[in-house]
């Protein structure tokens, strides 16, 4: 659509039809995400909204990816801090249990990187920080950082751990080109897993439980989809490294950040 000049002026006309129609206040887009050779027709395409939505007073605004590989594939940074109203960075879902990533444990939104990835271009988590994503955007002479958005979660992911008893342990992660090896508690940061937290009775999405699902597993005298796991019993930690909490249920062998 957004490649094709009569394709981008109908969805245009038709999204500020259906935002008038509904009362919003304007159009949030949430493009994940857009390829290199769409960069500049995302850039034509809010450009074309900016100019049809202004008239009626009604904002755009953006969900953009904060990935540092991501971040120059897809956007041109001036284009859209010239039309946009605000950018909404998406600083979280650094780490979760999907493909490619299903080995290992992480956090969903650290605030800021460990010495070991920040040294290391070639480490998993490398950049998967709230800090250095924002940073690519702050530090762009290009944007207009009172437009600038953090993306806070309100909801974690989690995984079931291979084996949370042993306190120390070494084990290997493999990514392409790399593999690393890890020792250190086992059932934290970047320790082997090998399934995807049980859903919640809310969400129902392996590996995601939302805020209230996470109070409920806590505070609840029963616990949905954990039958074996006993209630309360949750130790929370706040990493030091990336002074961010987490917690998990041993018993379960269950970790959410």
């Amino acid at each position: 659509m957004a490649a094709d000049p009569v394709k981008r002026a109908n969805f245009v006309v038709s999204a500020v039809e259906f935002v008038q129609q509904h009362g919003f206040d304007g159009l949030d887009m949430d493009w994940e995400y857009p390829a290199d050779h769409d960069r500049d027709n995302f850039s034509l395409l809010i450009a074309e909204l900016k100019a049809a939505l202004s008239p009626h007073g009604l904002l755009l605004t953006a969900a953009l990816g904060s990935s540092y590989e991501q971040v120059p594939i897809s956007y041109d940074l001036a284009e859209l801090s010239r039309h946009l109203d605000l950018m909404n960075i998406m600083t979280y879902d650094f780490h979760g249990f999907w493909s490619e990533h299903e080995q290992y444990t992480g956090h969903n939104a650290p605030l800021i990187s460990t010495e070991e990835e920040h040294s290391d271009e070639t480490h998993p988590g490398y950049m998967f920080n709230v800090y250095d994503a924002m940073m690519q955007f702050a530090e762009d002479p290009a944007v207009d950082k009172s437009k600038l958005v953090l993306g806070i979660p309100l909801y974690g992911r989690g995984f079931e751990l291979i084996d949370s008893v042993r306190v120390y342990f070494s084990h290997a992660i493999e990514i392409p080109d790399h593999t690393y090896t890890f020792f250190q508690n086992n059932n934290g940061i970047y320790c082997p897993t090998d399934a995807a937290l049980p859903t919640g009775p809310y969400t129902l999405v392996p590996g995601y439980w939302g805020y209230l699902e996470i109070l409920q597993a806590k505070y609840n005298d029963t616990l949905f989809n954990l039958p074996e796991a006993k209630p309360g019993q949750w130790a929370d930690v706040v990493d030091a490294c990336y002074q961010a909490p987490y917690m998990s249920k041993i018993s379960r062998m269950l970790k959410i950040f």
